[in-house]
């Protein structure tokens, strides 16, 4: 059971340090199975709720609540403080860029057709009698 809790508190560490600005407690739930491929396990360590979980881990995360969301943030430890460090470095990506871009890297150009400068009748396809 010991060593099942520390790789959890691993994995928790993980998830959370790639979120910047921490992450709501829905957020978390979401991306903590997308990762995983499983739900935050809180009862299989005795707690009612991911939140009583968190409290109970002051190591790895810790609960601000100072937007007037309840937001969950990384505490990272000596292993994974340069990870914590540059991902506090990261841009923030406004949506009118994460809109014109495509992996916020190339610009998103959608087609468009060629439009010919020239009437019709210039290129041959008018008769003119």
């Amino acid at each position: 059971m010991a060593d099942k809790f520390k790789s959890f508190k691993i994995e928790l560490r993980s998830v959370l340090l790639g979120m910047k600005n921490g992450a709501s407690v829905k957020q978390l739930h979401k991306e903590y199975e997308l990762r995983m491929l499983r739900a935050i396990p809180f009862q299989e360590f005795g707690f009612r709720n991911v939140v009583q979980l968190i409290e109970n881990l002051p190591d790895v995360a810790y609960l601000d609540d100072s937007t007037g969301e309840l937001r969950v943030h990384a505490v990272p430890d000596e292993n994974t403080a340069h990870i914590a460090r540059m991902v506090s470095m990261q841009k923030v990506c406004s949506r009118r860029t994460v809109l014109y871009t495509r992996c916020h890297k190339t610009p998103y150009r959608p087609h468009r057709p060629q439009i010919s400068v020239y009437p019709v009748h210039f290129m041959g396809r008018c008769s003119v009698s």
